[in-house]
């Protein structure tokens, strides 16, 4: 597992959960956050930056600092927790 924030641009994630407050965690579930959602970033510029993930065929930007509270598994975890 990893944060949303240290995804590398083209990588494909499985959202698995949030450390943010409940305002936060009801936006990001209207947005398409749930468990298991799969999320493709589109880019990432890196600290101090923002994100952009496509999420249920919508692309949505996210400021580093939300995206450090997102835990993903990478598609490659995702694989080595299957075998």
């Amino acid at each position: 597992m990893t944060k949303l924030s240290c995804a590398k641009k083209g990588a494909c994630c499985k959202f698995v959960s949030t450390s943010c407050d409940a305002d936060l965690g009801r936006r990001l579930l209207e947005m398409g956050f749930m468990p298991g959602e799969d999320i493709e970033v589109v880019t990432n510029t890196g600290f101090k930056g923002s994100i952009m993930v496509k999420v249920k065929g919508s692309k949505i930007a996210l400021s580093n600092k939300i995206a450090d509270q997102i835990m993903v598994l990478e598609e490659a975890d995702n694989k080595d927790a299957k075998e």
